[in-house]
């Protein structure tokens, strides 16, 4: 590890020392030590953080584990059906899903109905999974945006409908939409 990060800590300072270098034939010519110390800090804050991902993402090639933590001990207990927390030990994927909204293929939305569009949203977000060789047992993550508090109910029937007993970690945020025919938008982020 401490080699990985000696060696790009070294490519961050010849880095910096090749642009200032460059910059001395530049007009005008100023002496600026400024630019070879931001480069080489530069060089190792992007190498610790490689450094960093590469031991958080189970680089050892142990077996990854997904708990999911129902109840925490001095916290309220969930609203819903959802993990308070998730924890991921040896990942070596981790999978960022954008925001899913209720527009089909053709780019139309389907329709003006929550319970439509929570349900391409899941669809579309098992769609996702599936096309990288992962399950809706992977999603550790879901960030939901819906229109109106009124809907709050169409759309846990949904996502229970969709999930079945996975309970992922979860935030509701009720909010205005890019559209205003959105009903619903959800992110999610899976791990294996």
């Amino acid at each position: 590890m401490y080699k990985q990060l000696a060696k790009a800590f070294g490519a961050g300072c010849v880095g910096a020392l090749a642009g200032y270098i460059a910059s001395l034939f530049e007009v005008p010519r100023k002496l600026d030590i400024s630019n070879a110390v931001s480069g080489a800090l530069a060089g190792f804050f992007a190498a610790s953080l490689l450094v960093l991902s590469v031991s958080a993402a189970g680089a050892d090639g142990g077996e990854t584990t997904i708990k999911r933590i129902k109840k925490v001990h001095g916290v309220a207990a969930p609203m819903a059906r959802y993990s308070q927390a998730v924890e991921i030990r040896g990942a070596k994927r981790l999978l960022y899903i954008s925001g899913q909204t209720g527009h089909a293929v053709d780019g139309n939305l389907i329709g003006d109905s929550i319970e439509e569009q929570a349900d391409l949203c899941f669809s579309n977000i098992k769609a996702t999974l599936l096309e990288v060789g992962l399950t809706i047992d992977d999603l550790v993550k879901i960030t939901v945006y819906l229109r109106s508090r009124d809907y709050l109910a169409t759309y846990r029937t949904a996502r229970d409908r969709a999930f079945g007993k996975v309970e992922p970690a979860s935030t509701l945020v009720i909010a205005k939409l890019v559209h205003s025919d959105m009903a619903i938008e959800i992110d999610a982020v899976a791990a294996m």
